[in-house]
């Protein structure tokens, strides 16, 4: 993925106050370095895996982030109480080869629908 996700997002123009919504997140690798870069905003971390999300709540926990909610659902039908400026998924930038991706996934970062 990415060696220094934090350095990205910044990059990318997410700062302190935006809220940021992870769809598969798992156990955070991209949700905790979030909330780091956007406190004290909310960053939700969705997640079918209920034991993924039980991991990115001890480490937020072990790592004195508290702004880090983690959220069971399916990515095809995420909560309505959820209130987000930004949306990600970054699973699919895990597959083993970059022309398996659709599309769509040509930037790491993009706007797929304004929620």
């Amino acid at each position: 993925m990415w060696p220094t996700p934090g350095a990205t997002l910044r990059s990318l123009g997410l700062s302190s106050g935006d809220t940021l919504a992870e769809v598969g997140s798992g156990n955070g690798y991209l949700a905790l370095p979030t909330a780091r870069v956007t406190a004290p905003a909310r960053t939700y971390g969705l997640d079918l895996d209920e034991s993924l999300l039980g991991e990115l709540e001890r480490l937020a926990d072990r790592q004195g982030i508290d702004n880090v909610v983690a959220v069971h659902c399916d990515a095809r039908n995420p909560t309505s109480a959820l209130d987000a400026d930004i949306v990600t998924d970054a699973a699919p930038f895990a597959l083993a080869d970059r022309h398996e991706l659709p599309p769509y996934h040509d930037g790491v970062v993009f706007e797929r629908e304004r929620v």
